[in-house]
């Protein structure tokens, strides 16, 4: 008998019970102990298998989600090249707004000019009594 199981056959004897029914309960006892030993075993075994499958799921779910970081990567590279391209596009209206700004100044300035002589050349004609 082991130690435990002769603690447990000494306590029982102590107790006032008979030598089979200690010893046989001493032995019960023993076999509960090597179940449980048994069943932490596969306790430790079934954790094993469950921490293994988490880190396989850490693992996918990393590398689906450097996917999704390669496609926003993709998606912002798009983003800027039609930035950069509307920037251009507004960048060439506004250049063509000054130039028609500038020519509308320019005419302005010719209608200020030719009203002006007309007016000039009108008042000589009245002066002149035409």
């Amino acid at each position: 008998m082991t130690v435990i199981v002769q603690e447990v056959y000494t306590a029982f004897k102590e107790a006032g019970v008979s030598e089979e029914s200690a010893r046989s309960a001493a032995e019960a006892l023993t076999g509960y102990g090597d179940r449980f030993h048994d069943v932490e075993r596969e306790m430790d075994r079934r954790f094993n298998e469950v921490g293994q499958r988490f880190n396989e799921m850490e693992r996918e779910m990393d590398r689906r989600f450097n996917q999704v970081d390669q496609r926003f990567h993709e998606v912002d590279q798009r983003f800027n090249a039609i930035e950069r391209e509307m920037d251009r596009r507004f960048n060439d209206t506004d250049k063509q707004i000054m130039e028609v700004k500038g020519t509308q100044r320019l005419l302005q300035w010719m209608l200020g000019f030719n009203l002006a002589l007309s007016v000039a050349v009108l008042f000589l004609l009245l002066r002149a009594g035409i």
